[in-house]
């Protein structure tokens, strides 16, 4: 016998927990979605897709002129790391840095900066990362704010 039954329940108190046990099953393996749950799982998409598309700008290198003309450096974590430590270091150094080709094609090279430069480029890189953080800021901030699903589907990156 099933220790439960065994305690002297009542037949009505069994039957109250049985059904309760099966409702919270059906609602397990067929969820009903309200509008309002539906919606606020959309603004969870949006908020999701926003974070993504800011770390993925974030992540995909910068453009800076520190060299006195424009050049692309990686932006990874690591990299962003190397860029830290190359502005406390204080001294010159190569970073790796890379140019655009007319075929939209990346030459990568190490290239020598003075530690001038090196802070340009750390202030570029910050200023561009400042940037990417803002506008997913203000987009959350615009999700937050929906009031339609039309609302969101506004809101783009």
């Amino acid at each position: 016998r099933d220790p439960l039954w065994s305690r002297g329940l009542g037949d009505v108190y069994k039957r109250q927990v049985l059904d309760e046990f099966l409702a919270a099953k059906e609602l397990l393996m067929n969820p009903i979605i309200t509008p309002e749950q539906n919606f606020l799982n959309l603004k969870i998409e949006k908020r999701t897709e926003v974070n993504f598309e800011c770390k993925k700008n974030i992540l995909s290198g910068f453009l800076s002129d520190g060299l006195g003309s424009e050049h692309l450096y990686e932006s990874e974590r690591e990299d962003q790391i190397n860029l830290i430590g190359a502005v406390a270091d204080g001294i010159d150094t190569e970073l790796k840095c890379g140019v655009k080709n007319p075929d939209d094609s990346i030459t990568w090279d190490w290239i020598p900066h003075t530690i001038n430069q090196i802070k340009d480029v750390f202030s570029d890189g910050a200023a561009y990362k400042k940037q990417q953080l803002v506008k997913a800021a203000t987009l959350k901030v615009q999700i937050e704010s929906s009031v339609t699903v039309e609302d969101l589907e506004q809101i783009n990156w």
